[in-house]
């Protein structure tokens, strides 16, 4: 045999490195915490507002906002009037798990 020696936790139990059906566990007590990777963004990044003429594009494959400067301010008015009104919920922060 070979010169790795096994010893128990340091409070004296052995931790078996193994869940119950044999599948070795690498970090039993490690969850996964969005903080720990601060830089990392979940999710697409926000895109550009786009106005589509449906009637003529019902597929939305050609955004006319450009040649409609002033019904996109009109549209975005009351998209941000609207939006008002919608509660500001507070991001659920995790707490890291300490031992």
């Amino acid at each position: 045999a070979g010169q790795l020696k096994l010893k128990p936790g340091a409070d004296g139990k052995w931790l078996d490195p193994r869940a119950p059906d044999g599948v070795t566990i690498l970090a039993p007590y490690e969850q996964y915490n969005i903080d720990a990777f601060p830089g990392l963004n979940t999710g697409d990044a926000a895109a550009k507002m786009q106005l589509f003429d449906l009637q003529n594009d019902p597929g939305e494959q050609h955004d006319v906002a450009a040649g409609h400067p002033d019904e996109v301010k009109r549209l975005l008015a009351a998209y941000e009037a609207m939006n008002k009104d919608v509660p500001v919920i507070d991001e659920v922060k995790r707490t890291p798990y300490k031992k």
